[in-house]
């Protein structure tokens, strides 16, 4: 099924479903502008999510595309890396 749906660039109607909570941050929980909306997934979308990111990583890496300061796709890479 995420092959058809790759291949074909037809969303089937599973990624289109999420239920969105209000999540408080700060001040009156009496004012709507204090939330924000936590959208929780189904499995098959985090499963679609994750193999987009590995074939998109993949494309990226084979091909030599990231400049060697982007650390964003690239693992055993610490924050003081970028540091220095």
């Amino acid at each position: 099924m995420y092959y058809k749906s790759l291949t074909s660039g037809i969303c089937p109607d599973l990624l289109k479903y999420a239920i969105i909570k209000p999540c408080f941050k700060e001040s009156h929980n009496s004012q709507i502008s204090n939330y924000k909306s936590i959208s929780l997934l189904t499995d098959f979308c985090r499963i679609f999510e994750l193999l987009i990111f590995h074939m998109v990583k993949h494309h990226l890496v084979s091909n030599n595309i990231l400049a060697d300061e982007k650390y964003g796709f690239c693992y055993d890479v610490s924050t003081e890396s970028t540091i220095f």
